[in-house]
């Protein structure tokens, strides 16, 4: 794919109609209730189908309903933006029912995270598409989504202007430089999931991204061993890791495995690559979720541990 053929969506603007899918695990109706009344109050109308809430054991509906819905929206010309309702799983089973034509002909802003990942992956190999990593309607707006990270997300969705410098209390430095590339990545579990599909994520000269929730340390380890044999580290520019909730093992003290620090894991796998690793980044689980656009430029400045977006990511 040729960086230059990315699209970028149209920005976001107060008033502008969001899409509410659930292309995953099912939503809580008092989450999406909540989190509907918290983007209503950020100054944007809501739409959502009326069957958002059925079940399918851990499926929010059959897969035809749910692919149905994401179909839907990028093709009704109301809906602006498609927001994701929560995450857990589902998103893989939807990729061969999605609408090629309605993607093609109405690309929109499109967010979520988590399971989500494989479609924000999906998005930017099969149709070029700037995506973001960033807050869902139930586990972000649900509750209560500081003013810092809300001002981040209406300025990245809301104006074609480079949104500039992220910075961020708690981010560690695991080794200095300073490195440029297109910014891709996700949920490490999804990340990995995707190696052997046509949608496998391209790490050439990137910025990677990578967080995970509730994975043990020989988990984290076995997939960071996995995408290092099979090259996914030799051409990326730079690493952030996220938050990498819940993985250390103090979580499941003297239960299966010995545990092992993330961070020693991280530095021993990657000690032969002499680029800038941030760690702790907050986007993704854990609160405080900072959106990131996924196929746009972005210096990574290990020296002073933070991210800085070089271009818009919304037209």
């Amino acid at each position: 794919m040729d960086r230059s053929e990315m699209i970028k969506p149209k920005a976001l603007k107060s008033g502008d109609t969001i899409g509410v899918v659930a292309p995953a695990s099912p939503v809580g109706k008092v989450e999406l209730l909540r989190g509907i009344q918290k983007l209503e109050h950020m100054g944007f109308r809501v739409k959502y189908h009326h069957r958002i809430h059925r079940t399918q054991g851990y499926l929010a509906g059959e897969d035809g309903f749910r692919a149905d819905e994401i179909n839907g929206y990028f093709a009704d010309p109301e809906i602006k933006a498609l927001f994701c309702a929560r995450g857990g799983y589902g998103s893989l089973r939807l990729l061969d029912k999605l609408d090629a034509e309605a993607i093609k002909n109405h690309p929109k802003l499109f967010m979520g995270y988590s399971d989500i990942t494989t479609l924000l992956l999906y998005l930017q190999a099969q149709y070029s598409l700037v995506v973001f990593h960033g807050p869902m309607v139930g586990p972000d707006f649900s509750h209560r989504y500081p003013a810092k990270p809300q001002a981040h997300l209406l300025q990245l969705l809301g104006s074609p202007e480079p949104l500039g410098v992220i910075e961020a209390p708690g981010i560690e430095i695991l080794r200095k430089g300073v490195a440029n590339g297109v910014l891709t990545g996700g949920c490490l579990s999804l990340v990995t999931l995707t190696i052997g599909t046509p949608w496998a994520i391209n790490t050439d000269n990137k910025i990677l991204f990578l967080e995970d929730i509730s994975e043990d340390p020989y988990k984290i380890d076995r997939m960071l061993s996995y995408l290092k044999l099979i090259g996914k580290f030799d051409k990326v520019q730079g690493l952030v890791f996220g938050r990498m909730v819940g993985c250390n093992p103090a979580r499941k003290r003297g239960k299966g495995l010995p545990g092992r620090e993330i961070l020693e894991i991280i530095k021993e796998l990657l000690q032969d690559f002499s680029i800038p690793i941030i760690y702790n980044f907050p986007s993704g689980h854990g609160g405080n979720n900072y959106a990131l656009p996924f196929g746009v430029r972005v210096t990574l400045d290990g020296n002073r541990g933070v991210l800085i977006i070089e271009e818009g990511a919304v037209s």
